[in-house]
């Protein structure tokens, strides 16, 4: 089966909705069928929090072998915490100024460039 894993940054600019805003993108994770979620930044822990809420309330996206628990972690937390062997999928989203890029660089670095 395929292995997603997301890490998701930050959306910024979002004002007083911006908590209930990033749990609601948690869910979706949860309900799209995300393996791995790794949340970086402010408001990672509104992420985690809205993915494990998904992943409870889901009758068809309970925890599985391959579904970890979502984390808060750093940007330079990230590569050591990808699988070890080459995932299927990993997403990469947030604000431009969350810095995802250099985790970009590091997931290229470690299992090389996709081709599609």
């Amino acid at each position: 089966p395929v292995r997603v894993t997301a890490v998701l940054g930050d959306m910024l600019e979002l004002g007083a909705e911006s908590a209930a805003l990033h749990q609601s993108v948690g869910r979706q994770a949860a309900a799209a069928g995300v393996d791995t979620l790794l949340a970086v930044g402010q408001y990672a822990t509104d992420i985690v929090a809205g993915f494990n809420a998904g992943v409870a309330a889901s009758p068809t996206a309970s925890p599985t072998a391959s579904q970890t628990v979502a984390k808060a972690v750093s940007k330079a937390e990230v590569s050591a915490l990808l699988p070890h062997g080459a995932p299927d999928i990993v997403l990469l989203k947030g604000s431009h100024s969350v810095g995802l890029e250099s985790v970009a660089d590091g997931v290229i670095a470690r299992f090389g460039e996709a081709t599609l």
